[in-house]
């Protein structure tokens, strides 16, 4: 059998070029490999496929440093997109999988959990205009219990499901008034209480307050909405 040994260069004849470490006449050790398509990985192999540590570029400019395991993005790395997001965190198979962070082009910013590419499990979102997310994620979107605070200083205490407000919550004002209550596909839903700002009970002078109050909510509801639609969809695979 041949051994090309290490330090050789191999062309192959769709073009390819790989210049580094061999087993016979497979990649395996340190190397580079440059396909014809432009992409380049540099790093460690193993029976001819990227395992350990290395980096590889994309002819759209899109790269990856980190961890490798036959052949997939797999364990910690960085992978910058093209469009200038940053993803630093784990990875498994080629998808954004376990804890990670990644910042946007726009700014955003999400700390956190993640299965297969998607927001998944705990975590922090962070908007650009300051408006912060601490709670439970599904399918990439708010769902379950969690905190909203918007830049304003009002907070919302409760639950979630796919973006919206849905169950039981608190709303807090930036003026200290407190409206308890449920709300269903991010519209109040059913009884509630308007409580003041400074006081313990609901006064009857203050009923019409309150509802002055409530018909407030649904454009604060609406601001989250738009600020859901501009996240961007993550990539389900690198390569």
């Amino acid at each position: 059998m041949e051994n090309l040994g290490s330090g050789c260069e191999k062309i192959f004849s769709n073009g390819d070029v790989y210049s580094g470490d061999f087993k016979g006449i497979i990649p395996h050790g340190k190397g580079k490999y440059a396909w014809s398509d432009g992409t380049v990985y540099e790093g460690d192999w193993e029976e001819g496929k990227m395992t350990g540590k290395g980096k590889i570029f994309w002819a759209s400019q899109v790269k990856y440093e980190g961890d490798f395991s036959g052949g997939y993005l797999h364990g910690f790395g960085t992978f910058i997109d093209s469009d200038g997001s940053i993803y630093k965190g784990s990875l498994k198979m080629n998808s954004q999988h376990g804890i990670g962070r990644k910042e946007y082009p726009n700014s955003d910013v999400y700390d956190g959990c993640w299965r297969e590419g998607i927001r998944e499990g705990s975590g922090r979102y962070v908007w650009s205009n300051g408006n912060i997310y601490i709670g439970t994620w599904k399918n990439g979107k708010m769902s379950g219990r969690g905190v909203m605070k918007w830049s304003n200083g009002d907070l919302f205490d409760g639950f979630w499901s796919n973006g919206l407000r849905h169950g039981s919550g608190f709303y807090r004002f930036t003026d200290g008034s407190y409206y308890f209550g449920t709300w269903t596909k991010g519209l109040k839903d059913g009884p509630g209480t308007f409580y003041p700002a400074g006081s313990k009970h609901l006064s009857e002078s203050n009923l019409q307050g309150r509802e002055d109050k409530k018909k407030k909510q649904p454009s604060r509801s609406s601001s989250l909405d738009s600020e859901e639609s501009v996240i961007p969809n993550v990539k389900r695979s690198f390569i």
